[in-house]
């Protein structure tokens, strides 16, 4: 793959109802106090290769395509609304987030950025999944401070309309184009000045 140092930003885009475009994007930065992105894994990226034998021996190897596509993805105090979005969770009349038989999170897409041992930006970007959290764990406090545990989320993903579940581009020159790929009819909203 590439080496690379750091994690400084992750960006969420969330599909329509028809998973056609993203109508939805939320940077975690760690700015603001909006969360931070801690790390991020990405498995299943390869195919499993299968031996055909003949003549008493290997003879061929069918390998295409990309195995079972996962991202499991850690962020310090991921921001309360973005999360109950990616999971699909709903608020009930009283305003109480649940849990249940209607639970349906949305596709949605991420791109993770990090730098080159040269400082050169690299974008990862998992084009089309669904977002789930199997638990959640509380802690007794003790009588020392303690480190607080980031919020990890898993993703599973599937090919695009393109055929494609994964990419990656190295250099500031593909920043538009990685989001534009990860981000299908995303139209950013212009901000209106005061006054």
């Amino acid at each position: 793959m590439i080496t690379t140092i750091g994690f400084e930003k992750a960006t969420f885009g969330i599909f329509d109802e028809k998973d056609e475009k993203v109508t939805k994007k939320v940077e975690v930065n760690g700015k603001n106090k909006k969360g931070g992105t801690v790390e991020a894994d990405i498995s299943g990226l390869d195919a499993e290769a299968i031996k055909v034998f003949a003549s008493n021996g290997p003879y061929y190897i069918s390998k295409k395509g990309s195995g079972d596509v996962k991202q499991t993805i850690g962020i310090m105090e991921l921001p309360f609304e973005l999360g109950q979005e990616l999971l699909g969770r709903q608020k009930n009349a009283d305003g109480i987030v649940t849990v249940g038989k209607n639970t349906a999170p949305p596709y949605a897409s991420c791109v993770m950025e990090s730098e080159t041992l040269r400082g050169e930006p690299v974008f990862f970007a998992l084009l089309k999944g669904k977002y789930g959290q199997d638990d959640v764990k509380l802690n007794t406090s003790e009588d020392k401070p303690k480190e607080p545990e980031a919020t990890s989320l898993t993703g599973e993903f599937v090919y695009n309309d393109a055929g494609d579940v994964f990419a990656m581009a190295v250099g500031e020159e593909f920043r538009d184009k990685i989001y534009k790929m990860a981000f299908p009819g995303f139209v950013e909203t212009p901000v209106v000045p005061e006054g």
